[in-house]
């Protein structure tokens, strides 16, 4: 009988501690897809912002500028579709190499 006890006891804490884990798992998951959404809505609104301050392509045409503006919306673009979930490192690195 006492053996049952004590397995008993040994069980709830175990699975106090189990229990407090996974909340804690939660939280931080909760915490990352807050942060991964505000990431993307800020990268979103970085590509529109660069859009319009070269709403009349003055920039973009431009050789030298054009150059780094270009280089500058193709980084952006990565990493919206990085954050979105539509490509990973590996794949555009495995692109590149190609």
């Amino acid at each position: 009988m006492e053996t049952i006890v004590i397995v008993l006891i040994i069980s709830m804490i175990i699975n106090l501690v189990l229990t407090y884990a996974c909340w804690n798992s939660i939280k931080k998951i909760e915490t990352y897809e807050e942060d991964r959404i505000r990431i993307f809505v800020l990268i979103n609104k970085l590509l529109s912002d660069l859009r319009e301050i070269d709403n009349q392509q003055m920039f973009e045409k431009d050789d030298e500028v054009g150059t780094i503006f270009t280089q500058l919306k193709e980084m952006i673009q990565f990493y919206y579709k990085l954050i979105s979930g539509n490509t990973t490192i590996y794949d555009e690195n495995e692109k590149e190499k190609e």
